[in-house]
């Protein structure tokens, strides 16, 4: 259904600095064509389990909610076009928050 919230398969990859506090992350996501996004922003944007700290072990696998905007298949593979500009107004480094991601990647938020 589009517009459900959903969340979507990320990795933490390293702890960038302790400022501004309470810290920063880079996330990447891959894309459904293998296209790494990286992201770059303070630590609880990305995670309120407290999984992201200086002190983690990375890289750190986790989710992140998205905003489904379709369903499809293509290439004979199913993908899901999500945003992260909803519901926490995650962009990529260079602005991109629309992707597609494969569906395996995505799953209903709880």
């Amino acid at each position: 259904m589009p517009n459900e919230i959903a969340r979507v398969r990320v990795t933490a990859t390293r702890w960038v600095s302790d400022e501004p506090i309470p810290g920063v992350v880079e996330v990447l996501l891959q894309d459904a064509d293998g296209k790494i996004w990286q992201f770059v922003d303070k630590a609880p944007m990305f995670d309120d389990a407290f999984l992201l700290v200086r002190d983690s072990v990375y890289p750190v696998d986790f989710e992140i909610e998205c905003t489904v905007l379709g369903r499809r298949i293509r290439d004979g593979r199913p993908v899901v076009e999500i945003s992260t500009a909803h519901p926490w107004g995650l962009e990529a480094v260079d602005g991109t928050f629309q992707f597609e991601v494969a569906a395996t990647q995505v799953r209903d938020s709880d």
